[in-house]
């Protein structure tokens, strides 16, 4: 991909992969319930006829009712033996994402365009992958919501993806299924191409936008990784300084209101918070999608696996609890784990995490 040129072309539209829709056969009118009515109209004629027929031309006419029966019987077997012809399948009129310098809509024919994310101010994003990289989502964030669109990888096409792949966190698959999902149903994936022009213009538009994450809390609050700053509500912390932190999890609530939490505590000078999510798909879940397990486990892969880990702890205070979404929980921790400070073995039990 080619970054040197900042300047953006026109609109980009991207066919979203159609789905099929199996259209009905035509209905063909059953021969059975005729011929039956007219074998039985036969036989009731036959029946009360039979003591008056003393004639030759009554017989004549009741042998060539039977002659009819038999030839409408034929043709129902013949017709029976025919092979079904196989339901069509229409293409549903192509949905397209229209990318430009300022936002990503999504055209459905005959619909007023709707958009999905506004690029300006300011944006960001993360590459999300399965464990066998056969599946990469685009997971775009700004002040105002999340985005994500996704594309199938398969073995011939992994190459052109090899300069992405080690910035790209592993995920569940039915997790990445789950973020791909439009609110009415929109199954936002499009081909390989499309996915590389999408992150292409996202780069042509701010060349450091991978891996600066907008977030918010539950309270709408700014939750911000960009560059070497973690910003959240109660207070910064610096990735160019010594910090610890650590993964872990914890359940809460009880009966129907039972849940399971991760969470990242995090602790820099006075500074302590925990950040807080429902637990996601589990990434070794995934690893049975690769063949080969023993040559296909990667060190980003074992990485990752290591990374969403996490022993079972005391739910932490609410008053360091900052929850973010659950699709950012694992690459915040590859970010945090990138700037190579000091990972705490063990959290002291208690109230606190510290």
């Amino acid at each position: 991909m080619d970054h040197g040129d900042s300047h953006l072309g026109p609109p980009v539209r991207l066919a979203l992969i159609p789905t099929a829709t199996p259209t009905p056969l035509a209905h063909r009118p059953s021969i059975r319930l005729p011929l039956l009515a007219l074998a039985l109209a036969t036989v009731a004629i036959g029946v009360a006829a039979s003591p008056l027929i003393a004639s030759a031309v009554a017989s004549i006419v009741l042998a060539a009712a039977g002659v009819a029966v038999a030839i409408a019987a034929a043709v129902a077997v013949r017709a029976s033996r025919r092979p079904r012809p196989k339901a069509p399948t229409v293409e549903v009129a192509p949905t397209c994402l229209v990318v430009d310098r300022e936002s990503i809509h999504l055209a459905r024919p005959d619909c007023t365009p709707e958009r999905l994310v506004s690029l300006t101010p300011g944006f960001g994003f993360a590459l999300l992958t399965t464990a066998d990289r056969s599946h990469l989502v685009v997971a775009m964030t700004t002040a105002k919501g999340m985005f994500c669109v996704g594309s199938d990888v398969g073995p011939i096409e992994q190459r052109r993806f090899d300069l992405l792949m080690p910035h790209a966190v592993t995920m569940s698959r039915d997790e990445l299924t789950m973020a791909t999902r439009s609110p009415l149903g929109d199954n936002l994936l499009v081909d390989s191409t499309s996915l590389l022009r999408i992150i292409d213009v996202l780069i042509q538009a701010d060349a450091t936008s991978l891996g600066r994450y907008m977030l918010t809390d539950s309270q709408g609050r700014e939750v911000l990784l960009d560059r070497d700053r973690l910003t959240t509500p109660r207070g910064t912390i610096r990735l160019d300084q010594p910090f610890e932190w650590r993964a872990l999890r914890f359940r809460e609530g009880g009966g129907v209101m039972d849940a399971e939490f991760q969470g990242t505590w995090i602790r820099q000078g006075m500074q302590e918070l925990v950040l807080v999510s429902l637990l996601t798909g589990d990434v070794r879940n995934s690893i049975h999608d690769i063949k080969e397990p023993s040559i296909g486990l990667d060190a980003l892969l074992r990485q990752d696996i290591r990374l969403a880990d996490g022993p079972r702890c005391p739910p932490p205070p609410f008053d360091q609890r900052i929850a973010v979404d659950r699709l950012f929980m694992l690459p915040l921790r590859r970010a945090l784990d990138g700037a190579h400070f000091e990972t705490r073995d063990s959290i002291p039990g208690g109230a606190s995490l510290g």
